[in-house]
């Protein structure tokens, strides 16, 4: 029995969900066609100001940030695996026969060395996406650990 392969689709985002709702049919010809959507308001709505801090100030969630680098070393391992599945799947010289082999094989070469180089270009994205992401939190974690020692001092 042959071993399932992911694709790479599935390796970046997760298995395929199974089919979802059938599609409600086409009205038949002649039949009268749904209202059109309300029209925008006037004017939006003005947003108020954050619900702490006030205006001017920003809160910084390091454990944010650092979940978020998380969440983009996991990327990062899948583009990597993706990467080594794509270099597996490697054809033998006379998989697209004799007579126009060569020409497919040189499309073929091309198309999987754009798969892998996009593979591996993926996966340094991700993983500078997550060392930046875990730098500033670190950063801010001694910027706010300064603050709070220079405070304490001049309480003093």
């Amino acid at each position: 029995m042959a071993q399932r392969r992911s694709s790479i689709d599935e390796l970046l985002n997760g298995p395929t969900p199974g089919p979802g709702p059938t599609p409600e049919p086409a009205p038949p010809p002649g039949s009268a066609s749904p209202p059109p959507p309300p029209p925008p308001p006037q004017s939006w709505p003005t947003p108020g100001p954050p619900p702490t801090g006030g205006p001017g100030h920003i809160k910084y969630e390091t454990a944010a940030l650092r979940a978020f680098a998380q969440t983009s070393d996991g990327r990062a391992a899948s583009f990597q695996q993706a990467l080594h599945e794509a270099q597996s799947l490697k054809l033998g010289c006379n998989a697209f026969g004799v007579m126009f082999g060569q020409l497919c094989r040189t499309a073929y070469d091309q198309q999987a060395q754009e798969v892998t180089d996009g593979c591996t270009a993926g996966q340094q994205a991700m993983a500078s996406i997550a060392g930046a992401m875990r730098a500033s939190a670190d950063h801010m974690d001694t910027a706010n650990h300064a603050i709070e020692q220079s405070a304490t001092r001049a309480v003093r």
